[in-house]
């Protein structure tokens, strides 16, 4: 459904009416009390940039983001991949000459045509509540169509305008209504490749940029900690690419009393090009402890009474493997289960896949990297929320994978939560250096096999923004706290919720990593939806704002977080200096919370004034059940003074951050 928007967004503090009206052009200059203190929000070499807001999506309660291609939604399983395999030999035996050749021709054109609609992004966003059972919906980025994973609203609209007769034969067929997919609280969401289980595949180390065939499925990551969504899992939605609603859900782990996964890749651990799952997963427990009370008493009676028995809970984490099932036996070249159908790992006989503890620690999210190519192992960068830690964990690949190294990287980084790789710097040299597997992000700045500098690491703290006596109710109210942008990490300490960068150094074993201060002072905003847990920042991500760069010049790249419970979402650039610091370019302000982001390259709904290959900045705000979609675009440089807004046309080269609003609305019919 299109219509008017009604968002009402802060950004870097100015406040942004709606109207009927187009929006006027906004840019903010650098204030000078800002200058006094030395809160640069813009550096003075950055690129010229606008931001705008073109749509927002209505959603229920959007949680986790994450763009993929439509190709998930393409019919790829192994029962057509195997079947088409065998067709394909004999059917192109009976075509010969002109004719041959012309229908080729036309189908590669159609094949041209429907690769280019099968990479068009989808939006793919999870919902949760303490109330109602989480779902699934992706949002079509290019059409506007909202559908929710287990609902066919075609079917729904044909079955209603039919007669009793047939809406009778309909639901005593094929049809079936309101099969929803829920989940008590969907997490991370991601896809499922299609794997090569044929003999002739030999075993051999992988390549980092080995091409992959993904399915028409889906991996979703489940649970949390609170009370009834604790018993979490990882599961695999199939059939995507079927008639909608038909898709179909299977677990992949037994049900184990409290433990709740956040993130889970595909990862080949035994060298026989089987990708299994690598994950973290969390629980709470229950401990008891005595203390004394000190004083002593002649009565026996009265021994018990001075003693004091409390239970508390803490969290704990483990790093699991979820080994996928072989073929049982072989056809030729065809693998078959045991009842000589077509080998499928997610089938009933398949399941649940076995699994092995790792490690015991990681609990949330993590990222993996080779940080040495010399030896047959990956090390997994683990953000331990729990354990208030950064941790490695050095995993040998074989057919008995296991943990042949482990460190503490830092242990008083506060309750980690965010683990993302990247390339912070631009000169680093090609050879022997750490180099990407899983860069532990939704958003695909690097490909695996990447060269990497960095780890950064989020800190979720619990520090509430201070309020004032004029604050009301008002959810966009400015008065909160904002974080602040490193300048020099050897002047800041972490103040609150904090960003962290660490430089791999190249003794990872040994050495010290180094670590870095790019934003602090992310405070919770405290609101009654809340208070479960509540900490900030959530989820970082780096993105270029173009891509790919404009220039062949390595840049370094621009860094999102989500601010979670800070309601906010925030932007930060690279800063001039070669300090390695970091900016702070916008923060949008949501008076939601903003649980994670997703990124894009494709213009959104063809809403005008966007750009291709400029990102598209998706933030959901939670509790107001809707989508912001910002764009990227070029800087103007041929800006008027008007009003002393603008900038004059003699400083055109100077720098400056606009927003231009231009808000297309459209909302879920569910």
């Amino acid at each position: 459904m299109m219509g008017l928007s009604s968002s009402q967004v802060y950004v870097n503090g100015t406040f942004v009416e709606r109207s009927l009206a187009s929006f006027d052009r906004y840019a903010w200059e650098e204030e000078e009390a800002d200058k006094k203190e030395g809160n640069t929000m813009i550096s003075s070499t950055s690129e010229l940039l606008s931001l705008e807001l073109v749509a927002e999506v209505y959603v229920r309660k959007p949680g986790y983001l994450n763009i993929m291609p439509k190709e998930i939604l393409k019919s790829n399983n192994y029962i057509t991949k195997y079947a088409a395999s065998q067709e394909s030999d004999t059917s192109s035996q009976f075509l010969q000459g002109w004719f041959t050749k012309k229908q080729q021709k036309r189908k590669k054109e159609k094949e041209d045509k429907d690769n280019e609609d099968l990479h068009r992004e989808m939006l793919w966003v999870t919902d949760f509540s303490l109330t109602k059972p989480g779902g699934i919906t992706y949002v079509d980025t290019k059409l506007g169509k909202i559908q929710r994973l287990g609902i066919n609203d075609d079917l729904d609209e044909k079955v209603a305008k039919s007669s009793f007769l047939q809406q009778t034969m309909m639901m005593l067929g094929n049809y079936r209504q309101n099969n929803l997919i829920t989940f008590g609280w969907p997490n991370e969401v991601g896809r499922v490749p299609l794997q090569n289980f044929s003999p002739s595949n030999k075993a051999q180390k992988q390549s980092f940029r080995e091409e992959t065939e993904y399915q028409d499925a889906m991996l979703v990551t489940d649970g949390f900690l609170v009370p009834g969504r604790e018993n979490g899992g990882l599961y695999v939605v199939q059939n995507l690419g079927q008639e909608e609603g038909r898709e179909t859900k299977v677990s992949l782990t037994e049900e184990k009393d409290g433990w709740f996964y956040h993130r889970a890749i595909w990862i080949d651990l035994t060298g026989d090009g089987r990708k299994s799952i690598l994950a973290a997963r969390a629980k709470f427990t229950q401990s008891s402890s005595s203390s004394s009370s000190g004083t002593s008493s002649s009565s026996p009676s009265s021994t018990e009474d001075n003693y004091s028995s409390t239970t508390t809970s803490q969290g704990i984490g483990e790093l699991v493997w979820l080994e996928c099932p072989k073929p049982h036996h072989y056809s030729e070249d065809t693998p078959l289960d045991a009842d000589d159908t077509i080998f499928d790992p997610f089938a009933a006989q398949n399941l649940p896949w076995k699994l092995r503890v790792l490690a015991e620690g990681p609990d949330v999210m993590f990222s993996v990297a080779d940080l040495d190519q010399s030896d047959n192992t990956v090390e997994v960068l683990a953000a331990q929320f729990f354990g208030k830690k950064v941790s490695l964990h050095s995993i040998s690949i074989g057919q008995k994978p296991e943990v042949t190294f482990s460190r503490v990287i830092d242990h008083n980084c506060g309750a980690s939560f965010s683990s993302v790789l990247a390339c912070l710097d631009p000169n680093v040299s090609e050879g022997c250096q750490p180099k990407v597997v899983d860069s532990g992000s939704t958003v695909e700045t690097f490909e695996p096999g990447d060269i990497i500098s960095h780890l950064l690491v989020t800190s979720h703290e619990c520090s509430f923004a201070p309020t004032t006596s004029s604050q009301t109710s008002d959810t966009n109210n400015s008065t909160a706290t904002t974080a602040t942008a490193s300048t020099s990490s050897k002047e800041i300490i972490p103040d609150g919720g904090s960003l962290f960068a660490y430089k791999i150094p190249q003794d990872w074993k040994t050495d010290n990593w180094e670590r870095q201060i790019l934003a602090t002072g992310f405070r919770v905003r405290g609101q009654l939806g809340n208070m479960i847990n509540p900490g900030a920042p959530g989820f970082c991500y780096t993105f270029h704002p173009q891509l790919p760069p404009s220039t062949e010049e390595k840049k370094r790249p621009y860094i999102a977080i989500a601010g979670d419970c800070a309601e906010a979402a925030y932007i930060l650039q690279p800063s001039s200096s070669s300090d390695g610091t970091y900016s702070l370019l916008c923060e949008i302000q949501c008076g939601a919370t903003v649980g994670s982001l997703a990124i894009g390259y494709q213009n959104f709904c063809g809403a005008e004034g966007q750009l291709e290959k400029y990102a598209k900045i998706y933030v959901p705000c939670f509790e107001k059940d809707k989508i912001l979609v910002f764009a990227f675009g070029k800087g103007e440089e041929d800006l008027k003074r008007e009003d002393d807004i603008f900038y004059s046309e003699d400083n055109k080269g100077d720098d400056f951050w606009d927003l231009d609003i231009d808000l297309t609305s459209i909302s879920n019919k569910q």
